[in-house]
């Protein structure tokens, strides 16, 4: 058995007309295949589209906590500032007093 097709019976004269049976086939399983690959592509630009919303989200908010990781670094800055100042006082009430303790006990002693 050979090949199937469809044809007229005067195909080889006037009419023209000749088409393999696979063709037929074959040609609504392209347009079938055509119509699959138009929707995916159309779901892959919405999912870029989102995915683009998102990131844009993502963006704001890095910069949104990058200032806040600025503004933790001043008061942090600040606050050691402020530490090391106190330290410094109190070391230097600590000398007075004991420079004064130790005038005290010169004076006694003379």
């Amino acid at each position: 058995m050979g090949k199937r097709f469809y044809g007229c019976s005067f195909w080889h004269r006037t009419c023209g007309f000749f088409r393999w049976a696979d063709e037929v086939n074959d040609e609504r399983e392209m347009r079938f295949l055509l119509l699959e690959k138009d929707t995916k592509i159309a779901e892959l630009e919405h999912e870029i589209d989102m995915l683009q919303l998102k990131l844009k989200e993502v963006e704001k908010r890095n910069v949104e906590l990058e200032d806040l990781v600025h503004e933790v670094e001043i008061e942090c800055t600040e606050r050691r500032l402020i530490m090391e100042s106190a330290s410094a006082d109190k070391k230097m009430g600590f000398y007075l007093a004991a420079s004064w303790v130790l005038f005290a006990i010169m004076f006694w002693l003379v």
